[in-house]
């Protein structure tokens, strides 16, 4: 129910109340005095018939009794005039009486009883004031009883004018204040109350633009409306913060990814450089040879091959380098994931062979493609593969696995995800040790060059792409790395994205 509904209500049942009140208090005072009036002329009328009657039968007049009945008649037909005998029996009565009644006759006895006038109300055929008079003589000898009616028809309809009239007031005032209630409500209440929602379900859908106007109100709805503004102005505020905090975090997020790969390929350069120094001697030599056996075209055929492998060689190691090394704006497209992480595993496999460390890569059979960022993937399995590698020692195990799982996500659902998962038989770590994995410039290899970014920013990556990742280590047995990427990213990890 709406809230002028309810203040219409309230006036309309505290007029009813009121002048409902005022309707009875008024109607009985009404009533009292009509029918104060009615007895005291009827007390006046009765006292002066008695005497009169009284006067006539003394003198033994009945004509001048019935004389006097038919003058009352004729002067106010509204009253009837009853006169009994001492035995109870009517001797004279006006034409609209009708025969005596039991009620009547009980009033009679009463009245001759006590020997004293009586006024009442009778409900004989229709309500009555009624005057009952003993008629005595001089002596106090009874002669008979006066009765005289008057019917109170005049005196109800009055009434029932007057009730009707209050009814009617009433109802016409809580009409009009049911109308005026709403009226009112709809202009000071509603229309403002309107605005004010109107303005929430902007907030609700982030439009903080606009602010709602207070119409120089100085209302308590006034002093809502001056606090949804001062609500808005902070919201505002903290969201630009908010943003200001993010846009700040987003692009040191990117300076530690750049800074973390240029370190990765940095402690790659030995490797490599080994890598490319043998072919490279490989070369020299072969060239030096060649220039000694021009007259042998066998051997200058055999050499050149072997020149043009150590070149395709070294191209490859630097292109591998080149690519690690690129840097570009994130974005997901549909991602064949085992070629981008078989390219880290190809580029990280000269490392392990130098350590004497076997790496295998085992992909399950026609995977769907991934909505990812290669590069960004790349650079996650490229972390996680390296800190195996470190952790691994000579003649160990680390095996990069790619396969098809589910993803259970916010809200308990199952999403269709593909499961990256990098198990190696090095050194484990302990609760410890997992507990602060992921903070950044938390390394456990400081001597060797660590910098402790490599998994905070590959959890980040992750996260990113609206997946979870996981470890799971024992000291002395060895550490599986989990990452769990959706086929399919969520349109609210999109947009933080």
């Amino acid at each position: 129910m709406r809230i002028p509904t309810k203040i219409s209500l309230a006036l309309s049942a505290a007029g009813l109340v009121v002048f409902g009140t005022y309707g009875v208090v008024y109607y009985a005072i009404e009533r009292g005095a009509l029918l104060g009036v009615a007895e005291r002329q009827l007390d006046l009328l009765s006292h002066s018939l008695q005497v009169a009657i009284e006067n006539a039968l003394r003198d033994r007049q009945i004509d001048d009794i019935k004389e006097t009945v038919s003058k009352l008649d004729k002067i106010d037909p509204s009253f009837d005039v009853l006169i009994y005998d001492k035995d109870g029996r009517i001797k004279t009565s006006s034409t609209q009486v009708a025969p005596s009644s039991e009620l009547r006759r009980a009033l009679i006895r009463r009245v001759v009883q006590k020997r004293k006038r009586e006024i009442t109300t009778l409900n004989d055929a229709g309500p009555l004031l009624v005057a009952a008079a003993p008629l005595l003589s001089d002596g106090g000898e009874l002669l008979g009883a006066l009765l005289l009616l008057r019917p109170l028809t005049d005196i109800e309809r009055s009434l029932r004018r007057t009730r009707n009239g209050v009814a009617l007031t009433v109802a016409l005032f809580a009409l009009s204040s049911m109308l005026l209630g709403l009226f009112f409500g709809a202009g000071l209440v509603t229309r403002p109350l309107a605005r004010l929602a109107e303005g929430m379900r902007r907030v609700r859908t982030g439009d903080l633009s606009s602010e709602l106007d207070r119409q120089s109100r100085d209302d308590e709805l006034g002093h809502v409306v001056h606090e949804f503004n001062e609500m808005v102005r902070d919201l505002r505020s903290t969201r630009d913060a908010l943003e200001a905090a993010a846009d700040s975090r987003r692009r040191l997020e990117t300076g530690l990814q750049r800074a973390d790969k240029l370190i990765a390929i940095g402690q790659l350069s030995a490797g490599l450089a080994h890598e490319i120094a043998s072919p490279l001697q490989v070369l020299g030599g072969r060239a030096r040879a060649l220039l000694g056996r021009l007259e042998q075209p066998q051997e200058l055929e055999r050499g050149l091959d072997i020149i043009v492998q150590q070149t395709d060689r070294i191209t490859r190691i630097v292109e591998q380098l080149m690519h690690f090394a690129r840097r570009r704006a994130p974005r997901t497209t549909p991602t064949d994931l085992a070629a981008a992480v078989r390219a880290v595993v190809e580029l990280l496999g000269v490392e392990a062979r130098r350590r004497d460390v076997k790496l295998a890569l085992e992909v399950e059979a026609d995977l769907p493609r991934v909505e990812a960022d290669a590069d960004q993937v790349q650079q996650v399995a490229l972390n996680i593969i390296r800190n195996a590698l470190d952790a691994t020692a000579a003649a160990g195990n680390i095996t990069v696995s790619l396969a098809r799982d589910e993803l259970d996500d916010a809200s308990g659902k199952k999403r269709p995800a593909l499961r990256l998962q990098v198990r190696d038989t090095g050194v484990g770590m302990s609760e410890e040790t997992q507990a602060q994995l992921f903070e950044p410039f938390f390394t456990t290899r400081a001597p060797s060059g660590g910098t402790g970014l490599g998994l905070a920013i590959s959890r980040s990556i992750v996260l990113d792409h609206d997946g979870s990742i996981q470890v799971e280590s024992t000291p002395g047995v060895g550490s599986t790395v989990t990452v769990m990427l959706p086929l399919e990213r969520r349109r609210g990890a999109e947009n933080s994205a």
